[in-house]
This record gives C-alpha cells, structure tokens and sequence, in this order.
C-alpha cells in the first residue's frame, strides 16, 4: 500500500507530498540534479511526488529537453513547462508541501533566493544548499526546512527525505 506522509490534510486524503522545484531551467539551479534526486526519493518512498517549474528564461534547452523526457510516463512527476503570471507561481508555491532548491551557484554563498523567501513566507519548508546564505538562515530558524549535507544529488535526496520523514515538525 501506500504510505502515509505525516502531512496536515491540505488536499483530498492519499494525496502525497509535493515537492516543488521552480524558477530557471539551469544548472545553476540545479537542474541537472533532479533526475537523480527523484529517482533516489521514489526508490525509499511512493508517496512523494514533484512538481518542476521549466520555465524559459535562461533555460537550458538540452538539460531541460532531458528532464522532460525523464518526466514523461513518471506518476510521480510533473513538469509546468514555461513561465508563470504572479498568481499562479504563488498558487504553485502555496500548493506545495516542501521547495526543494538544489542550487550551484557561488552567488548564493553570499546572495539569497526569491524562491526561498517566497517559501518561506508562504510557510513551505524548504531544503537548501550548505554554505549559503539560505543555510545561515536555516541555522537561525531550523524549523523552516533542512541543509543538505553537500551539493550533490544524493545529499538533497537525503535531506529531502529527511525533512519528509519528521514533517510535523516544519
């Protein structure tokens, strides 16, 4: 069967957990890792599933087209191709249960996210880069999501699950 999520009742009972990926399509943001974020959390859990924001502002065509492929056929996956008005990017992040922001870039050493803001204002935890300002941040409210242990794809997996698995907590 199923599992449970350990999730307030927000949607229709058997829902599962809905991590949220969005903003740019670009390996800065990490997209590049999420296939085998993905793979790795259905691997330990069929109660997740991901919503991916592939927009097309400084998108990278190849890494996207790749993602898409993977998604295609997955129950457990789903891709919201382009960008979003004001409303319905908030609806996407009020609607998700976790944001995962797997990102590369040095700029965030010292520079924050307005994804991660914006999840944070709306309540969703979020897991984030170690290293980062977000991280910092994360430090100051540990409540508000998970620092993953590295910047590879297994490190957000193990966060992530981490995060789900103790989610009445955040």
């Amino acid at each position: 069967g199923v599992q449970t999520c350990d999730l307030p009742i927000l949607r229709p009972e058997g829902d599962r957990c809905r991590v949220l990926f969005c903003g740019e399509a670009t390996a800065r943001k990490g997209l590049h890792l999420l296939k085998q974020i993905i793979s790795a959390v259905a691997a330990r859990r069929d109660d997740v599933e991901f919503i991916v924001q592939v927009n097309g502002w400084q998108v990278d065509a190849e890494r996207a087209n790749e993602f898409e492929a993977f998604a295609t056929g997955r129950g457990d996956t789903r891709v919201v191709k382009g960008f979003l008005d004001e409303r319905a990017y908030y609806e996407l992040i009020a609607d998700a249960d976790v944001v995962l922001l797997p990102y590369q870039d040095a700029v965030y050493v010292t520079g924050s996210s307005a994804v991660f803001e914006e999840a944070l204002y709306f309540g969703r935890p979020v897991v984030v880069p170690p290293e980062t300002l977000m991280a910092s941040e994360l430090a100051a409210y540990p409540d508000a999501g998970r620092v993953a242990g590295g910047r590879g794809a297994g490190a957000f997996a193990d966060a992530l699950l981490d995060l789900i698995s103790d989610y009445p907590r955040f």
